[in-house]
């Protein structure tokens, strides 16, 4: 997540999110931000939409490069899930987090250039990008209600 690369590291520094199957959370601050929000389950994005609420309300996330996880990465997702399927959860809780917690300016450019993404990203991800959205927006509806 920096510009350096993680092995040259010596002592903890402020990152932007924690990585969900990596991390560590002080109980009364996670539950004080209201944990993992259930708008993006099963998986995906529900650890950066957290750290996002958690930067907002002041709190800061540390990059401790001494410590170590052993977590394999994606495996159960992969074989419940699919790798298709998988990736279009990616992308579409990638779309709600944008829909969620972006605002302003940043909200009208993502408007502006959804056509661009619903046709050539739909093309480039042979669909994958389609289907998320029109997932994601039943998502949100469901949401909202």
């Amino acid at each position: 997540h920096s510009a350096v690369p993680v092995g040259n590291l010596k002592k903890a520094v402020i990152n932007c999110w924690a990585t969900g199957g990596s991390s560590a959370f002080d109980r009364r601050k996670y539950l004080t931000l209201g944990g993992m929000d259930p708008l993006y389950k099963p998986a995906y994005w529900e650890d950066i939409d957290l750290s996002w609420r958690a930067c907002r309300q002041g709190y800061k996330i540390i990059f401790e490069p001494q410590s170590q996880v052993f977590h394999n990465h994606e495996t159960t997702n992969v074989s419940v899930f699919g790798q298709k399927k998988m990736e279009t959860m990616a992308l579409r809780n990638q779309i709600l987090f944008v829909w969620k917690n972006i605002r302003g300016r940043q909200l009208l450019e993502h408007f502006f250039w959804l056509p661009y993404h619903l046709i050539f990203t739909a093309i480039r991800t042979r669909g994958l990008f389609l289907t998320a959205f029109l997932q994601a927006l039943l998502k949100w509806v469901q949401y909202k209600l």
